[in-house]
This record gives C-alpha cells, structure tokens and sequence, in this order.
C-alpha cells in the first residue's frame, strides 16, 4: 500500500502498544508471523496489516494476541504512569537459551541471536 494510499485510522495507546509488543517480542525471541499465527490463530495477512498499522485490530484479535503472548511468558504491560513495556518471564528465557545452545537458528529480523 502506498503513503498516500494508507488508510489511516483512530489509534489509541494500547493498540499502539500491542504491535510495538507484538513485533518487538517477535524480533527478540526468533519468531515468524507463522509462527505467531500459528499459535494465536491469527492469520499472517492480518499480522502483517496489524504491524504494518494499516488496520485497527478487532477485540477478539488483541485478546487472542494477548493470550498467545502470555502463554509463551512474554507480558505487554502499559503502564498510564511508567509507560509501555515488555515482560519476559524467565521460563521464556530458559527456551531461547535452550534453542540457541543446540544450534537451532533463531532468526527473525532483528533478532540478537543467531544460531551456532
């Protein structure tokens, strides 16, 4: 989609955190859009709108995000006082250091880690 093409829409602070979360935590723990979508039941496309800003995501699609998110240890917190941030719980950590001790890429654009 083009500038001038963009829709451009009404976005309030938790959305907005919601797909700073959603693509910060993918690039720092290696995961795809598939893989994203494949845990959340989300599909790619409306992924890729939603970081892309080009759509207003639904109720049920925060919430399964959210949910997704937290199932795997990861917390998007918005904080009125404090501001947006991104919680990884250390049973998370422990599953990227075990991936990345055996080798497994870890790949996602701009991810720290790479495979061995």
């Amino acid at each position: 989609m083009s500038e001038t093409s963009r829709k451009v829409f009404e976005i309030d602070l938790e959305v907005l955190a919601l797909v700073a979360g959603l693509r910060a935590a993918r690039a720092f723990l290696g995961l795809s859009q598939k893989d994203v979508s494949n845990g959340s039941g989300i599909s790619v496309p409306t992924l890729n709108r939603l970081e892309r800003l080009e759509t207003s995501p639904q109720h049920r699609t925060v919430v399964r995000l959210k949910n997704y998110f937290n199932n795997i240890g990861i917390e998007l917190v918005l904080n009125k006082n404090e501001g947006f941030y991104i919680k990884i719980n250390l049973a998370a950590l422990e599953q990227l250091k075990e991936r990345y001790e055996k080798g497994e890429p870890i790949t996602a654009r701009g991810g720290i880690f790479k495979g061995k």
